[in-house]
């Protein structure tokens, strides 16, 4: 199933995030609902960005993750310069607990940033969209207040 999924995005992939994004997936109940959403037809698929966007979930599958778009807490363009040049722009995606993914690795253009952050923000209207400064500071406050209510 999942397996099967992150192959199909991508040629190599990091294995111990994708078991962990299928444990997490199956101890919140919803590995079922991210296997049978990746075949359903009507998924939007980006093989250049090796990105696929379900009704609930994205599959990133440079990164090996299966994220559900309520625990996207924060997504923006990063652009990676070397000596001045642009090397990469990537879209990122922070989640609610902290941990920073990378969804897009690179050459992730405006228009599918957009198509992305439209489809997240339909679902998860909290999720905050763009870099800066103010936002930064926003999203650590809530990584704060998601972790001082859901410790273990």
């Amino acid at each position: 199933g999942i397996l099967v999924l992150i192959l199909a995005l991508s040629p190599v992939f990091n294995t111990r995030r994708l078991q962990k994004s299928m444990d997490h997936l199956y101890a919140i109940g919803m590995q079922n609902d991210a296997d049978l959403q990746f075949y359903d037809p009507n998924i939007e698929r980006y093989d250049k960005m090796r990105v696929a966007l379900s009704k609930d979930f994205v599959y990133a599958g440079a990164s090996g993750c299966i994220l559900p778009y309520s625990e996207i807490g924060w997504l923006y363009k990063s652009v990676r310069r070397s000596y001045g040049i642009t090397v990469a722009t990537q879209l990122v995606a922070g989640t609610v607990d902290g941990k920073m993914v990378v969804l897009a690795p690179q050459k992730a253009s405006d228009d599918f940033i957009a198509s992305v952050a439209q489809r997240v923000l339909m679902k998860n209207p909290n999720c905050l969209i763009g870099y800066s400064f103010d936002r930064n500071k926003l999203y650590r406050q809530r990584v704060k207040e998601y972790k001082a209510t859901h410790r273990a």
